[in-house]
């Protein structure tokens, strides 16, 4: 089975109650992918990644725009997924946590589909991507 993983503009998080740490575990629940045992190790080592360890505790309710993006993006990408799908993953980022996030997401695709949808193509190496763009209707690709 291939596993999707979809990383949104519209950050969606459970259980706003919840603390951060809760909320990247919920998938891991429902994969096999990692063991139990295992599954601490793998979230403070996206966290630390994200740049989010430090609010691993704080509740998702009180969480700025940017701490939210980069849960939403840490609970996409914990089970290591074959595809992912991105629809403007840095829009609430500041200019360099948008930097540091899409090399993120370019080391864990790595081997994998990776689609992104972006207003923002300069944040990307045209040398590392295919570019097509959707203008008046029609698609356009750089190859």
């Amino acid at each position: 089975m291939h596993q999707v993983a979809l990383i949104s503009a519209q950050v969606a998080l459970f259980i706003r109650n919840t603390h951060v740490y809760n909320n990247i575990m919920i998938p891991l629940l429902y994969s096999s992918k990692f063991k139990r045992k295992d599954r601490k190790n793998r979230i403070n080592e996206v966290a630390i990644a994200l740049e989010i360890h430090d609010i691993l505790n704080k509740k998702v309710k009180l969480l700025s725009g940017g701490e939210r993006q980069r849960v939403s993006i840490a609970r996409a990408v914990i089970n290591d997924p074959e595809v992912i799908i991105c629809d403007e993953p840095t829009n609430a980022l500041n200019p360099r946590l948008k930097r540091k996030i899409i090399e993120y997401i370019e080391e864990v695709s790595e081997g994998k589909l990776l689609i992104i949808v972006s207003h923002e193509p300069s944040l990307f190496s045209k040398d590392s991507y295919s570019f097509l763009e959707l203008k008046n209707g029609q698609l356009f690709s750089d190859k």
